[in-house]
């Protein structure tokens, strides 16, 4: 794997440096590696990296957490939940105060062969 690394020329919002920073806690101690996912990846390379404005503003964060399992996934959400997070209706989604909310989308070997997740 390659490693790159992007310096940042504006400074990313305080809230979603605490909620990076919780699901790194959360994932790194139980051994799940993660990415971010969605418009928050396009806005952190588009905006914090090449200082384009953003074209609309999002409020969620989105991560991708590479699980072999339900419980791998479901000891990250309690782990995120320990930190004072939300649970909400929808299983993969957690709602973090003062706001915002992250999403936590599981791939990896928890897809069945054809590659779908339920």
């Amino acid at each position: 794997m390659i490693t790159t690394s992007l310096r940042l020329k504006k400074s990313i919002d305080p809230e979603t440096q605490a909620i990076l920073r919780d699901a790194h806690t959360a994932c790194s101690t139980r051994g799940v590696e993660f990415v971010l996912i969605g418009a928050k990846a396009r806005d952190l390379i588009l905006h914090h990296v090449y200082g384009a404005p953003v074209q609309r503003a999002t409020f969620d964060v989105d991560i991708a957490l590479q699980v072999s399992d339900w419980p791998a996934f479901q000891a990250v959400r309690d782990a995120l939940i320990a930190q004072g997070y939300s649970a909400t209706a929808t299983e993969h989604r957690l709602v973090h105060e003062p706001g915002g909310y992250i999403d936590i989308i599981p791939f990896g070997e928890i897809a069945n062969e054809e590659g779908h997740i339920a």
